[in-house]
């Protein structure tokens, strides 16, 4: 389950970086899934996929833990207020609730699913 968890988060990383780095990790991520499904059990291992792409949304929630996101006129600082009471701050990043709650809920499909179908002849 293990390799096909690394499949899932390398294939998710390729899509969700699709626009910068994510097309490099793509080659690595197709290799990955040939070398998983040439060597390792298909079904019903392939449930990791869903607790690696749940590991990938825990990383990126819990990097984005402190994070206040902007709101959508920019990103930078943001200025509040007007005259006297002017007041700033700065913002970005990603709200990580979301991506606190795929990654629940994906790790928990991924595991639910593989106990499911490993009962299953």
């Amino acid at each position: 389950m293990a390799a096909w968890a690394l499949v899932g988060a390398l294939l998710g990383f390729s899509v969700l970086g699709a626009a910068s780095i994510g097309l490099f990790v793509l080659p690595a991520a197709l290799l990955a899934l040939a070398v998983t499904v040439w060597t390792v059990r298909v079904w019903p291992e392939i449930a990791g996929m869903l607790v690696g792409a749940g590991a990938l949304s825990l990383f990126v929630g819990l990097v984005n833990l402190g994070s206040t996101p902007c709101p959508s006129s920019g990103s930078g600082s943001v200025r509040v207020g007007g005259g006297t009471g002017v007041t700033s701050f700065s913002c970005g990043g990603l709200d990580p609730s979301p991506w606190l709650l795929a990654a629940l809920g994906l790790s928990a499909a991924g595991f639910t699913f593989y106990a499911l179908a490993r009962e299953r002849p």
